[in-house]
């Protein structure tokens, strides 16, 4: 399996000392966040964790995810744990990770026990090992990864290792994030190491539909998602200019309103990912 990436780079992520994701979290400002609360309520709020996450987490993953206590969901490269901790909340399944790096389990296992969540479920090894995908073959009911395959080039291998873990009934959902047009130009001019640690050519909707054509697989959803996005390149922000920084945070809070009204307008040159929802027949 050609990696993109090293053991180190993700060991020095997960332990805090690595390089910026290619998303982040826009901050909470007092008036506008204010005004904002007072007209929209708390779908306001939830934008401000990013709105592509609101509109992942409130818009789409209810039309297809049930509430189902004592169904499974599996991570893979789950650190530090918080999507795994909020499907436990929004939905009630158990939720279980694979992480291939010391410090990333560590992580993940620290944010189980903050939210009463058995560490234990949390493993250490290569997902694509047979040590893991034997024991685990048709195990889960839901297999999520998120920012996840685009660090390999097979993804052939990739997506079948996904597929066999997963039950017949279960859903795989799989988002990676949309590196072209302006998200391009912002990562390539602020954290330009990012790029050669992604794998840029499935980062296109037609491209990234294919890769999920398998004969064990029903497609539900494929598409950009997250809406129009500004920030994809400040996830370091002692790179950005504070000026330009600004303007970007006050753009997307006026973009956040308008898409709460109408709902997020994805494209390709735009919106911050690429999501696929499927059924394992």
């Amino acid at each position: 399996m050609e990696r993109l990436t090293e053991q180190a780079y993700w060991n020095s992520v997960n332990s805090g000392t690595g390089g910026p994701s290619a998303t982040r979290i826009i901050e909470k400002t007092s008036l506008p966040h204010r005004i904002g609360r007072a007209i929209f309520g708390e779908n306001w709020v939830l934008t401000w964790r990013s709105f592509g996450e609101f509109d992942f987490w409130q818009r789409i993953l209810p039309r297809f995810v049930r509430n189902s206590p004592g169904q499974t969901v599996i991570e893979v490269g789950s650190a530090p744990g918080m999507h795994l901790v909020e499907f436990r909340e929004r939905f009630g399944h158990d939720p279980y990770g694979i992480e291939y790096t010391p410090s990333g389990v560590a992580s993940n296992r620290r944010t189980f026990v903050e939210h009463g969540l058995d560490p234990d479920h949390i493993m250490e090894g290569d997902f694509f090992s047979d040590a893991f995908q034997q024991p685990h073959q048709n195990e889960y009911d839901v297999v999520l990864s998120r920012g996840f395959i685009e660090h390999f080039t097979d993804m052939e291998k990739v997506i079948q290792s996904h597929v066999h873990i997963l039950k017949p009934g279960g859903l795989l959902i799989v988002n990676i994030p949309n590196l072209n047009g302006l998200n391009r130009w912002m990562v390539k001019r602020f954290v330009p190491e990012l790029l050669p640690i992604h794998n840029l050519t499935i980062m296109n909707l037609p491209v990234y539909r294919k890769l999920f054509e398998h004969p064990d697989l029903e497609q539900l959803y494929c598409a950009y998602q997250g809406g129009l996005y500004l920030t994809m390149g400040a996830a370091d922000e002692t790179r950005v200019p504070p000026l330009i920084l600004m303007l970007l945070r006050r753009s997307q809070m006026i973009l956040n309103f308008l898409q709460l009204g109408t709902g997020p307008l994805n494209t390709r040159w735009t919106s911050p990912n690429l999501l696929y929802i499927g059924r394992k027949r």
